[in-house]
């Protein structure tokens, strides 16, 4: 319960804190250098000194007090004095992200991100800078190492052109795809072949409805297997095997399952007779439909 007294000390504390702050630099490290005085007192002196010098001298009264070092850290005005400070003075890691957060630069930012433990961290000193373009997005995305960490940025971005620029800088297939799948249809089958999963790339070749897409994309298309695959997922039978003859295929298998794709079990049995590996014809064999022609 506060009284008289009470009230009137804590006047007297604000009116002597006010008095302090209001001395040159020199003379406040060298008042808290000498004098004992409260924490919280002793914190907002050094706050208020101009010098980044002068409080990371002061920083040396704190010793294992990394909260109250951190705090005074975070008022610096150079961001390479924060950062110099940080290393030097702060022991527990877990409050580097507050320090990094207050940097000025995006590049400094983001050159100090490895110093952080975890994508969490990572991640929420990223949503402190403020994007000003879709530039700016593939900028800063160009600097980060992790996939994880461009992809939420590069998705954020609307200008298709600039979003294919940042499907190259993802390194996993799985996040390449993820960008890949906002294009434009006839943008998402050119990357086909940057894709080394199968599944990846089938999961591509399924987003497209477009078949005059799919058949235009075919000459542009140098993996046979692939080739075949992007065939294989056209809706006619008649535009399948159309496609299939203007090709010169090297591995029987490749013909052997854009055939055994096809809807007609008449048109796969005629086919056959083209199929000389007694695999394939397996293959085929096993994908028709009418269990008696099967048997």
């Amino acid at each position: 319960m506060l009284t008289n007294e009470t009230i009137k000390e804590e006047s007297n504390m604000d009116e002597i804190e006010k008095r302090l702050i209001a001395l040159s630099d020199r003379e406040k490290l060298e008042y808290i250098m000498n004098k004992e005085q409260d924490e919280y007192i002793r914190v907002d002196i050094i706050k208020s000194i101009k010098s980044d010098d002068l409080k990371m001298k002061a920083l040396l009264l704190f010793e294992d007090d990394d909260y109250n070092k951190k705090n005074i850290i975070k008022t610096f005005e150079s961001d390479e004095k924060k950062i110099e400070a940080m290393k030097k003075y702060i022991n527990n890691s877990f409050y580097y992200r507050d320090i990094i957060e207050t940097l000025s630069s995006d590049e400094n930012k983001i050159a100090n991100l490895d110093l952080l433990h975890t994508s969490y961290e990572k991640q929420k000193v990223l949503e402190t800078i403020e994007f000003k373009s879709d530039e700016h997005r593939l900028e800063v995305a160009s600097l980060l190492r992790e996939d994880m960490l461009k992809d939420r940025i590069i998705r954020e971005i609307t200008d298709y052109k600039l979003l294919e620029q940042g499907v190259e800088l993802l390194s996993g297939d799985g996040y390449k795809v993820g960008i890949i799948l906002l294009l434009e249809e006839k943008d998402r089958i050119k990357f086909l072949e940057t894709i080394e999963t199968m599944a990846m790339q089938d999961s591509i070749i399924e987003s497209i409805k477009n078949e005059d897409i799919k058949i235009e994309c075919l000459k542009n298309i140098n993996d046979e297997s692939l080739k075949c695959r992007v065939i294989m997922s056209l809706e006619s039978d008649d535009l399948k095997l159309a496609e299939l003859q203007q090709m010169e295929i090297e591995d029987e298998f490749n013909f052997a399952m854009v055939i055994s794709s096809l809807k007609s079990d008449e048109i796969k049995l005629k086919q056959l007779e083209n199929i000389k590996n007694a695999n394939n014809v397996i293959f085929v064999q096993a994908s028709l439909k009418d269990r008696e022609k099967l048997k």
